[in-house]
């Protein structure tokens, strides 16, 4: 069994830490890489992108507005 936070050195010499960003529709997961010159430094960007990083499922996509959407809410904010 494969334990770790799948951090590795890479043969240019940087570290890379992996992590998960979701998944696409057909179930295949999405990696986020970040990169470091130390094994640390290379964890504490992977684990801030992580914090950062808001997973919803992926059949919670939001429809892109219509142009006449775009218009009518531009058209409030004009106003005042």
């Amino acid at each position: 069994m494969r334990t770790g936070k799948n951090i590795y050195k890479r043969k240019d010499g940087r570290w890379e830490a992996r992590y998960r960003k979701g998944r696409k529709d057909n179930g295949q997961i999405i990696y986020g890489s970040c990169y470091g010159k130390t094994y640390l430094e290379a964890k504490e960007k992977m684990e801030n992108a992580k914090n950062g990083l808001v997973l919803t499922p992926s059949n919670a996509k939001r429809p892109l507005p219509t142009v006449g959407e775009v218009c009518d809410e531009w058209m409030q904010y004009s106003y005042l």
